[in-house]
This record gives structure tokens, C-alpha cells and sequence, in this order.
């Protein structure tokens, strides 16, 4: 036992005496831990048990993020470390009756982190995402622009992006297939740094969401970036074992556990997955997927007339937990070219309006138009004038009910009668 305790005064600073410290000592699969906890403050030096054997002290914050412990901080924290016979030892998981309820964990309000937009009104930081179209959706390539938009911190279809390093992990397509994309997106792969397509002809297996080492790659990322990296899973079929559909919860529930575990250390996680055969409008496999993730976006393919060879993408967006139902979505146009050997390549994306707001506006020019020539009309009769040009009855009466008060006033003439009027 030391004879003489110091405080943090000596060490330049001052934040107290220094016995209310308290440090506990403890093995994970991975590391030895020492960690050591003031007040409200915590700290943990982590060594690794496996090669290479580095060592590192870091802060956890009460947001769940961690960053490294600062110089001032690492003078004390080694003297606990070299002298813990002088401090409190405590155990993890007291047992005793009258400490077990004061011992459980609180949500504080006061430090839940402020949601962040990874790519504004599209992708939320820290959150899982599921992205599914019908077959020639563009739904790689469109990813692989918004991974190389995000590791770039530039632009994304108009939307404003947060730098952040991009971890793209491809089970399904053939080397020729990435080259080919990074050469018509000019992705330029082999010398970018902050995004990595990771397939399964690499060197190395392509790593599952359990693989351990993506765990330690997102801690590393934290430590040095102060944020975890945007992770992309293409696709979902990949993630289930062999035999396996993904049509039940025991199918899907494992996966999204996994998942979960990469976004609580500090990951952005997006799966890619597919439509049903016969319904483009709905993913595949059981609803479990669709509860379990925090926003789902669905790929949709609509014919372009002015460039019958570009095709037109909406994206509808379901940002669930972020933003109401349908706040999001968009469309952009796939522009691609022909070379001197006449074969088509992609050119880029560009947004475009919304084809299915462009419609809805056409339709709610076209009831205009009615009551202008009739402004004596009713709902029904209006409802029928519409049917002769290429509306349906109920389509017809849901945009005059939605309209009022927006496109047109509506004057009650009688019972179960009314007029309308232009704004």
C-alpha cells in the first residue's frame, strides 16, 4: 500500500480526489479489459488477446459512442492501473438484494445522441435500412452511387451527404460485373480508401453480419473517425443459411439480432433484398423484415418517353421511425450510352420528378379543367366527366376530396349537393 495518494491537482488539472475511483478487471472473447469508473465517467483499457496485440485506453460515453482517452486523463488512469491495491475493486453484476434495482440501467434522455442524417431524408446514421426492387431495378448500382457519393461527402441525387467510410459487401455478382460498374460509375475502387467493395473472389471469405472481425473494424473506425462506417449487405438471400427462405421469423430474427449488434456499436447498416415475383410492391419473404428495420425503400421501374432507353427508378421511402409515411421518396433516371462496339453502358443517374407525382398533377389539371368548363357540378357528375378522360371513378372522387381547399373550393348547394370553384 502506498503511504502518500495523490490528487488531480498534482497531475496539472482538477477534478477531485482521486480515491473515488473504482476499476474493474475482466476477459471478453476478444480482449482484457481494465475499466475504471468516476462519477459518471468511464474508461476501459483494451488488450488484445490475439495477434497483433495492441493496447488502447478509450472514454464510453453514456451515447453508447467511444473515444480515445485524452493525454491528461491517461496520466491518472495509468496509476490505477499500476496501483490498484490503492482503489475500490467492484464486480460487474453485484448480487446483493438491495443493490440489484439500484444497479439497473436507466435510459437518460439528457444524453440520447440527436438523429442524424447519413444521406438527408434518405438513410438515417446508425440505423438498419432495407432497400428491395423488382428484377433491373438498378438497386447495386444505385447503392454503389450513394456508398461512393457518402465516402466522398459529396452530393447524392440532390440530397447532402456525411462523410463516412463505406464498407460495400457484394455475395451475389461476378468480378467482371463490379469492374464494369466502377468503370461506367468511375468509382476508381483500387485506389479509394474511404469505399470498399468486398466480394467473395477475394483473398479472404466475404465477412456475415456474426463475423467478429466486423465488430472490431466498426470499434476501430469509432476510435479513429468518431463514427462508425456505413456497411452494405448485398443481398439478404446471402445472409440465410442453406435451406432457408427467410419467409419466417426464425429466419429472419437471427439475422436482424446480428444487425442490430453492428448499429449499436456505431455501424449504418443497409441490406439489399428482392420484390416478390408477382407483386413489385412488396419485399419478399415474411413481414418480420419490414417490422424489424428502421426504413424500407422499394425500387420501381416506370418507362421513360422522352429516352426510351433510360429508365426511371422511384424510390417510395417508408422512413418508419424518421419521418411520416411517404415523406422521402423519389425518382432518378438511369442515363446510359452506347460505345463504338454499340454496346449500352451506364452513364450516371440524375434525379427527375416523381412519375407518380407527375401524374397525380396531370389528373388534378385534368378536374380542374372539368370544373372550369362546369363549375356547377357535383361530385358525381364531375366524378363520370372525368371517367372520359382515362380517370376511374374512385380516383377521381379521392382527389376532389383531397383537393378541397388546396386546388378547389367546395359549396354546399343542398343535401348531398355541392359545387366547386377554382383557387
Amino acid at each position: 500500500m502506498h503511504s502518500h495518494r495523490t490528487t488531480d491537482s498534482e497531475y496539472g488539472y482538477e477534478l477531485g480526489p482521486i480515491p473515488d475511483i473504482k476499476f474493474e478487471d475482466y476477459s471478453t472473447r476478444d480482449h482484457y479489459v481494465f475499466s475504471v469508473y468516476r462519477g459518471t465517467r468511464h474508461w476501459k483499457r483494451l488488450s488484445r488477446r490475439k495477434k497483433p496485440k495492441t493496447t488502447s485506453w478509450i472514454e464510453c460515453l453514456a451515447s453508447g459512442l467511444c473515444h480515445p482517452a485524452s493525454d491528461a486523463d491517461r496520466i491518472w488512469l495509468k496509476d490505477v492501473l499500476e496501483n490498484p491495491e490503492d482503489y475500490t475493486k467492484i464486480e460487474r453484476f453485484p448480487r446483493e438484494s438491495h443493490q440489484l434495482w439500484s444497479n439497473l440501467p436507466s435510459f437518460d434522455p439528457h444524453f440520447a445522441p440527436k438523429p442524424k442524417w447519413l444521406i438527408n431524408s434518405f438513410l438515417a446514421e446508425r440505423s438498419i435500412q432495407l432497400v428491395f426492387g423488382e428484377r433491373g431495378s438498378f438497386k447495386s448500382t444505385f447503392m454503389l452511387v450513394a456508398a461512393n457519393s457518402v465516402a466522398n461527402g459529396e452530393e447524392f441525387l440532390g440530397f447532402k451527404t456525411r462523410q463516412r467510410r463505406v464498407l460495400y459487401l457484394d455475395y451475389e455478382n461476378p468480378p467482371t460485373v463490379i469492374k464494369a460498374r466502377n468503370d461506367d460509375l468511375r468509382l476508381d475502387l483500387s485506389r479509394s480508401n474511404d469505399l470498399k467493395v468486398w466480394n467473395r473472389f477475394g483473398t479472404q471469405p466475404t465477412p456475415r453480419p456474426e463475423d467478429p472481425f466486423l465488430e472490431e473494424m466498426i470499434r476501430d473506425c469509432v476510435l479513429e473517425k468518431g463514427h462508425g462506417p456505413w456497411i452494405i449487405f448485398d443481398s439478404w438471400a446471402s445472409l440465410l443459411p442453406p435451406g432457408q427462405g427467410g419467409e419466417f421469423t426464425g429466419h429472419t430474427a437471427p439475422i436482424y439480432l446480428q444487425l442490430r449488434k453492428l448499429a449499436d456499436l456505431g455501424a449504418t447498416v443497409t441490406v439489399l433484398d428482392h420484390s416478390r415475383k408477382y407483386d413489385k410492391n412488396t419485399i419478399y419473404g415474411g413481414q418480420d423484415k419490414e417490422a424489424k428495420a428502421d426504413s424500407i425503400h422499394n425500387l420501381t421501374i416506370f418507362p421513360n418517353k422522352t429516352r426510351p432507353n433510360n429508365k426511371i427508378i422511384r424510390v417510395e421511402s417508408w422512413l418508419k421511425r424518421y419521418a411520416p409515411e411517404g415523406e422521402g421518396s423519389f425518382a432518378f433516371e438511369v442515363q446510359s450510352e452506347q460505345d463504338q462496339k454499340g454496346d449500352w453502358h451506364i452513364a450516371g443517374l440524375v434525379p427527375v420528378q416523381d412519375p407518380i407525382e407527375q401524374a397525380k398533377l396531370r389528373n388534378i389539371e385534368i378536374l380542374r379543367k372539368l370544373i372550369r368548363q362546369d363549375p356547377n357540378s357535383g361530385q358525381e357528375a364531375l366524378a363520370s366527366a372525368a371517367m372520359q378522360e382515362g380517370l376511374s371513378r374512385d380516383q377521381a372522387i379521392k382527389l376532389l376530396k383531397d383537393g378541397a381547399g388546396k386546388h378547389w373550393r367546395v359549396h354546399r348547394i343542398g343535401h348531398n349537393k355541392s359545387s366547386y370553384s377554382l383557387i
